[in-house]
């Protein structure tokens, strides 16, 4: 028994630690400019970190959400720090949203993924709405040209 205490369950010596704070952290890390092909890739991390001091465990995944007529064309996923963690090869962030699963975190400790998506960004806008000269048929504010009244 427990010193002082009328608890036959006390186990002398015994010390569960639950402590377990898990966090998922994004970040955007690079992205390069439309090429003449409209294409340019995006890479971000993904951190998940355990502020407490027991192990965790955790399933990770990303959903890509890129807007209007973005059109994802293809995606690498993997693991950064500490490295060695199998990322899921058939992740895609669109049908297939799924990292990895039951991975292990020891308390105090963080795991890094990076992801890196290459994307077409479709435009509909013709040659005539890019000169930046406002037909009658375009819409638009016309501004007053240099030199012009």
């Amino acid at each position: 028994m427990a010193p002082d205490s009328a608890d036959p369950s006390w186990d002398q010596g015994l010390v569960i630690d639950r402590n377990v704070d898990i966090t998922v952290d994004k970040r955007l890390v690079d992205q390069s400019k439309p090429d003449s092909a409209n294409r340019a890739t995006v890479t971000y991390e993904v951190v998940v970190a355990n502020a407490g001091t027991a192990e965790g465990v955790y399933d990770l995944a990303d959903k890509l959400k890129f807007g209007g007529s973005i059109k994802i064309d293809e995606v690498s996923a993997s693991n950064t720090d500490p490295g060695d963690i199998v990322v899921n090869p058939d992740f895609d962030g669109v049908d297939n949203t799924s990292l990895v699963k039951e991975q292990k975190l020891p308390g105090g400790k963080s795991h890094v993924y990076q992801v890196v998506v290459e994307a077409t960004v479709n435009t509909a806008i013709t040659a005539e709405q890019r000169n930046c000269t406002l037909t009658e048929t375009e819409e638009g504010n016309r501004l007053p040209q240099r030199g012009s009244s």
